[in-house]
């Protein structure tokens, strides 16, 4: 790996990755929100919590989800686009995974708002469909079946990450991607 073009890519991946697509929406479309002050319900209690990140999940919540699904689909492509650059430019070497890691290490602290950013699901999710996309598709049906079957649809997300991890380990044989996604 040529260390010039590995520091080009951790600094542009996190650059990037802290664009807060939910902070620029919602300017754009209601510059009175506040989406720091976001407030959260609980069902159960009835007691209010503040979001603890700002992203998609906050953009549904303050804005309406149409605005919530935008910001998310941002999000995703904020990473899929410039991995799949990498990929096509530098076939042998593994700097879209270093781009992936650092773009969402920039979503989740991003210097342009004092390091209070989103949860990082969005770009992790456009990071893996621009990594592996049959396997995560496989992965996201095989995680919701198992999920359905153990009667604990909740859980479905968690479960798509280990599937993802015995695809990319057992049946590609990239052990890179399966320790990525460890």
């Amino acid at each position: 790996m040529n260390i010039s073009i590995l520091l080009i890519v951790v600094i542009g991946a996190y650059l990037i990755g802290s664009i807060s697509f939910a902070r620029v929406i919602a300017k754009l479309v209601n510059p009175a929100a506040d989406l720091d002050q976001a407030r959260t319900h609980v069902s159960d209690t009835g007691e209010a919590g503040t979001v603890s990140g700002i992203g998609a999940s906050t953009a549904s919540m303050v804005l309406g989800k149409k605005y919530g699904g935008i910001v998310s689909l941002l999000d995703m492509l904020k990473a899929f686009i410039p991995i799949i650059i990498l990929r096509i430019a530098f076939s042998d070497q593994p700097y879209y995974l270093v781009f992936s890691i650092f773009a969402i290490i920039g979503h989740n602290y991003p210097i342009y708002y004092r390091f209070k950013g989103g949860r990082g699901l969005s770009p992790m999710l456009g990071s893996l469909l621009a990594i592996d996309p049959l396997g995560m598709i496989i992965a996201m049906l095989a995680g919701t079946l198992l999920a359905i079957l153990i009667n604990q649809p909740h859980v479905s997300l968690i479960l798509w990450f280990p599937m993802l991890t015995i695809w990319s380990w057992l049946v590609k044989d990239d052990r890179i991607t399966a320790i990525y996604t460890i």
